[in-house]
């Protein structure tokens, strides 16, 4: 089953609902980074009033509520979808890619503080907003040790 590409509205109680993923797996190469994908919310349009998501190969589109009005659009006889669709704001690969590779960003955060902190420590002169930004981040690492969760 190839990509299907689906539109739905907003409704106050009622969402869409996503395939289930099911489990993650092991990353054994670039092309299995972990925990599968089985939508992506692409945007929401308000001229339009429609959201805009991709459903992954392989998965079904579980049943909706009628509320909703979930349809699934082919983009190659819709030249006007199709532009929505390009258009949204979540149509970037890359950016979905890079994210399940990245670091988390506490972690990222954590690396560059720690950068800032040596050079402060080391007599550099840090902006005020960036000082500030170091002193506090320490004080809370300071205050709450690392320590794990088991007795």
């Amino acid at each position: 089953m190839a990509k299907q590409y689906i539109t739905y509205k907003d409704h106050e109680s009622k969402g869409f609902i996503a395939p289930d993923p099911g489990p993650g797996k092991e990353p054994d190469d670039k092309s299995s980074p972990g925990a599968q994908i089985s939508f992506v919310h692409l945007g929401y349009n308000p001229t339009e009033g429609l959201h805009f998501g991709i459903v992954m190969d392989g998965y079904e589109i579980p049943e909706q509520d009628k509320e909703i009005d979930c349809k699934v659009v082919d983009l190659s006889k819709d030249a006007k979808m199709k532009a929505l669709f390009e258009a949204s704001p979540g149509n970037n690969r890359h950016a979905m890619e890079r994210a399940m590779l990245y670091p988390d960003l506490p972690d990222q955060l954590d690396s560059i503080l720690k950068y800032f902190k040596e050079k402060k420590a080391g007599g550099e002169t840090l902006p005020a907003d960036l000082d500030k930004l170091v002193t506090e981040w320490d004080a809370v690492k300071t205050k709450i040790p690392k320590e794990g969760l088991v007795e």
